[in-house]
C-alpha cells in the first residue's frame, strides 16, 4: 500500500560528522519540515521525543485520519 507522504509530517535528520547510528552515538539536528521548529539532539530518545511532540501537536486535515500519537 503506498500511504501519502504529507509534508506537514516532514523531518530533515542532519546528523553530527562524528554521530555513529548503528551503534547507538547520535548527534545532530532535526528540523520539522512544515513549521521550521527544530531541535540539536545528543541521543536518539531526544531525536525521538522531538518527532512524537511535534507529531502530537498536528491537527487532523478534513477527510482525514486523525495524527498517530507514538511511543518513544
Amino acid at each position: 500500500m503506498n500511504a501519502p507522504l504529507p509534508r506537514r509530517r516532514a523531518f530533515l535528520v542532519q546528523y553530527t560528522g562524528d554521530a555513529d547510528p548503528p551503534r547507538g552515538q547520535v548527534s545532530g539536528r532535526v528540523e520539522h519540515i512544515e513549521s521550521g521548529a527544530s531541535l540539536h539532539f545528543s541521543s536518539q530518545e531526544e531525536l525521538n521525543d522531538f518527532i512524537a511532540n511535534t507529531l502530537s501537536k498536528e491537527k487532523p486535515q478534513p477527510g482525514g485520519t486523525p495524527p498517530r500519537h507514538f511511543n518513544t
